[in-house]
């Protein structure tokens, strides 16, 4: 069972997603033109700020918001779910997810 978190179908859009939608594709504008010629979000090396940001594009998905119109996004995140240290860390915030949302307190 997905968490309900990341449950696309616990996000009812009647219009008073639009804003906060604007507000998404305004803030996800920054980092796209950042790294429309980077690979990595600071410097040259992987950081725990491409694994933070790697995990927030991720967030988004559920939520309705497709990073397909940001083609750098779209490539980073591709990139970074590449990266055996990310795909474990995914991993295992969907074990912890799961696990939470099985639990409610």
């Amino acid at each position: 069972m997905e968490s309900r978190w990341l449950d696309q179908s616990s996000y009812k859009d009647d219009g008073s997603l639009a804003k906060p939608r604007a507000r998404i594709a305004q803030t996800l504008a920054v980092p796209s033109e950042h790294l429309a010629d980077r690979e990595f979000l600071v410097g040259d090396s992987f950081t725990v700020a491409d694994a933070h940001l790697a995990w927030a594009l991720l967030l988004l998905r559920p939520a309705g918001v497709d990073i397909a119109q940001w083609p750098s996004l779209s490539a980073y995140l591709a990139r970074m779910q590449a990266r055996p240290a990310v795909r474990d860390a995914i991993a295992t915030e969907m074990e912890l997810r799961k696990t939470v949302a099985a639990n409610p307190a």
